[in-house]
């Protein structure tokens, strides 16, 4: 299990990376990077609940992400607390704590709870099937 927990935890940090830099401009606006890097990641029938309770199916979290290139001032993530546990064998419950920086703005945290899966298909190993995410009052 140890194992996992760090293919997972690098599955968890990598994406949050590649979104910094997406909304930062500091990656470039390629659309076949964006794909391997976070549509392939998605499950078709991906779900995620955002902090303010909108659910949004996968399409349209794809285009939010997509709409927000180079958005970000100075827009940074850290994550923190990442836990996993085990469902089945292939199937894994991440709980792990999401904070968000950016010039002018309030630090704002979040706990996220995702579902992953095995697949070897994506690039670190891992599909995402759900994630929700409730706001950290600070």
């Amino acid at each position: 299990m140890k194992n996992i927990n760090s293919q997972i935890q690098k599955e968890i940090v990598q994406i949050h990376q590649y979104f910094e830099d997406w909304y930062n401009g500091s990656s470039a606006e390629d659309y076949i990077e964006f794909d391997l890097n976070v549509s392939n990641r998605f499950c078709d029938n991906f779900k995620i609940v955002m902090p303010d309770g909108t659910l949004y199916q996968r399409n349209e979290i794809l285009k939010v992400i997509k709409d927000g290139y180079g958005t970000g001032d100075n827009f940074q993530i850290e994550i923190k607390m990442i836990s996993t546990e085990a469902i089945k064998e292939d199937l894994f419950l991440v709980l792990y704590e999401e904070w968000h920086s950016e010039s002018g703005k309030d630090r704002a945290g979040r706990i996220a709870a995702v579902i992953l899966k095995k697949n070897d298909e994506c690039v670190l190993g891992y599909e995402w099937i759900h994630c929700h995410e409730s706001p950290i009052q600070i």
